[in-house]
């Protein structure tokens, strides 16, 4: 038998479930999306900056730019990211989303083995499989753990040895953080066993001093995702960046498509970048409205609210996956949108974002009132 190629796909790929489903959830109500409260998809609700609002509401400028072509290789976005980040241009790339960039990367590196932290974004398992590679899960530390321990990534790592690891900082679903040592300690481990490590820093600017402190312990060799999506309220222009060692940059930026970034989102991207007052303004919001809410939410009886260092909490109903469930159709009624975990492995959870103090509100006094599932 003719030895199969290493480019052909032998295996299933996985499918992944995402947040922000609300067209979806509006065609099962019969509703307008705009009349769904979505907690689903992890987006600020201060944003965009008031430069990119500027944009999305100047005629003239968004018909320009959609008539002509965007630049090939976003230099001027990439310029701009190189600066924000401080980190040389030749060392960044950008893309038209962070999932994007996580794939080409993949392409670009080839490998056979990688170790993923889980339970996490399923996009990093299936965009692997997509590669041929094998992959293989070992335990996110739990927030009831120490945050400078990750005993299973250790083990797994000096074990099988893989050619990538990937981490998710802070995790989604559960929001967790480590200790910046236990970071650092992780990615010398990779590297000792001749692999590399993948950070996936989608929500990193939602931590304080989180790009500084991450830059500080991950070496150049390594690769961190970005996502402006999130952070600069962007989903629907899909925007992220990269960084890491130049060659494997050179290969990204060669192998990814013309036109890949359209020039909408380029120019958004720039000028969110270079707004100096929203990034410190939402995380002194973000640090104020988290506490609050989970302090609100704490009060439910039968559910516990998982510690976050991200713009999102993750809920832990004690009566188990037929309460996680009973209370998403329920809040679905009200047409109120959570993020399901069952696809991560937490069938008992769900995640749902911080959003304004009216919204966050509303859904504290919605659980209060649908109390059914208390009893499960």
């Amino acid at each position: 038998m003719r030895k199969q190629p290493r480019d052909a796909i032998s295996h299933p790929i996985p499918q992944v479930l995402h947040g922000g489903e609300i067209g979806e959830a509006a065609r099962h109500l019969g509703c307008k999306p705009e009349e769904i409260v979505d907690f689903s998809a992890n987006v600020n609700p201060l944003g965009p900056p008031s430069s990119v609002k500027a944009l999305l509401e100047d005629s003239e400028t968004l018909l320009a730019l959609t008539r002509r072509y965007p630049d090939n290789r976003s230099l001027s976005l990439r310029e701009a990211m190189a600066i924000h980040w401080r980190v040389p241009l030749e060392r960044v790339a950008a893309g038209n989303g962070a999932t994007e960039l996580l794939r080409l990367a993949m392409e670009s590196m080839r490998p056979t083995r990688v170790l993923i932290a889980a339970p996490t974004y399923g996009e990093y398992r299936r965009v692997a499989a997509i590669a041929g590679a094998r992959t293989r899960m070992c335990a996110y530390p739990d927030w009831q753990e120490a945050r400078d321990m990750f005993p299973s990534a250790d083990l797994s790592i000096r074990k099988w040895r893989p050619d990538l690891f990937a981490l998710c900082l802070p995790n989604n679903p559960t929001g967790t953080l480590p200790s910046w040592d236990a970071v650092g300690r992780l990615c010398r481990r990779v590297a000792s066993v001749g692999g590399v490590s993948l950070i996936d820093a989608s929500f990193i600017d939602f931590v304080e001093n989180g790009w500084r402190s991450l830059r500080r312990v991950v070496p150049k060799k390594d690769l961190i995702l970005r996502s402006l999506t999130k952070f600069y309220a962007l989903p629907g222009l899909r925007l992220g960046g990269l960084v890491g060692p130049r060659p494997l940059v050179t290969s990204i930026l060669a192998r990814q498509d013309p036109w890949s970034v359209n020039g909408i989102a380029q120019e958004a991207g720039c000028r969110a970048l270079k707004d100096k007052a929203f990034s410190p303004a939402t995380r002194a919001w973000l640090s104020k409205e988290r506490d609050h809410f989970m302090t609100t939410l704490g009060v439910i009886p039968g559910m516990e609210v998982h510690p976050s260092a991200a713009n999102f909490l993750l809920l832990r109903f004690l009566k188990g996956a037929v309460a996680a469930q009973k209370v998403s159709q329920s809040l679905l009624k009200q047409k109120i949108l959570a993020r399901a975990c069952g696809d991560f492995g937490l069938s008992d959870c769900l995640r749902i974002a911080v959003r304004t103090r009216h919204d966050n509100d509303r859904l504290v006094q919605t659980l209060l009132e649908k109390r059914a599932w208390h009893t499960c």
